[in-house]
């Protein structure tokens, strides 16, 4: 009867193993490095953006008349653990964000000092508001405005407030600033740093629908065959080494 040679179907299972594997392994080694050596502070742009003012509450700030409860649409229901104060353009407003349907989000912003309404922002003060978040003086390469739905799973900016203007400055970085049009708030800033991460974190997670599935199918399935090709190497290192077929030998 011819002897089966395991040690041939082994190594030919941990090469192909290792093949389907390996540049998996590689990205998760690379995206490791770059998490690694790369300060959170840089990826989130946090070394150029300027510190938030404190807010100066007006004396009749108080008062029922400015309430943004006046302003809601009729019918429409809210949240008023959400409302809060903001400084818009260095003066103080109450923010009142609510829903409109699902996944569609609007805000009601009114001034303290005399209970105005705010529209939507315009490009010119997205512009404004903007600049201001940054503390280095960069020219503005172009603004876009970013509609309702306007953004895929993919964009950089996703789950947050839309409308919203993405103003981009020139440089080295690349800077873009997200300004919502609902609450004229930064909602982020992205920069080349932030946008390799986010590839990196793409491969490492494997979730190239949405980025951030850490539960998805073809993840575990890698993360399985990462362990099963580890225990074909330990495999295929005992059934090769000298010692272990001395001892299989001297068994048969």
């Amino acid at each position: 009867m011819k002897r089966i040679n395991y040690n041939h179907y082994i190594r030919k299972a941990h090469r192909y193993l290792g093949l389907c594997i390996g540049i998996q392994f590689l990205f998760w080694t690379i995206g490791g490095l770059y998490f690694s050596w790369t300060k959170i502070e840089l990826i989130r742009s946090e070394d150029v953006r300027t510190s938030p003012a404190p807010i100066r509450i007006p004396d009749n700030f108080l008062t029922g008349s400015l309430s943004p409860a006046e302003h809601l649409p009729p019918g429409v229901s809210v949240d008023f653990s959400k409302l809060r104060i903001v400084s818009v353009l260095g003066e103080p407003h109450y923010l009142l964000p609510f829903e409109t349907g699902p996944h569609h989000m609007d805000a009601i912003l009114v001034r303290l000092s005399d209970g105005f309404k705010r529209p939507p922002a315009g490009e010119s003060e997205a512009r404004v508001i903007a600049k201001r978040a940054l503390k280095i003086d960069l020219p503005i390469e172009k603004v876009e405005l970013i509609p309702h739905h306007g953004t895929s799973k993919h964009h950089e900016y996703r789950n947050r407030l839309l409308p919203a203007y993405a103003v981009t400055f020139g440089g080295l970085q690349s800077y873009t600033v997200y300004v919502s049009t609902l609450d004229w708030q930064v909602q982020t800033v992205r920069s080349n740093s932030w946008r390799v991460f986010d590839f990196l974190w793409m491969l490492h997670t494997m979730d190239f629908e949405g980025r951030d599935d850490f539960n998805n199918y073809l993840l575990r399935a890698f993360s399985i065959f990462g362990i099963v090709t580890i225990m074909s190497g330990f495999v295929l290192f005992f059934v090769s080494s000298p010692i272990a077929r001395r001892y299989i030998r001297a068994r048969r």
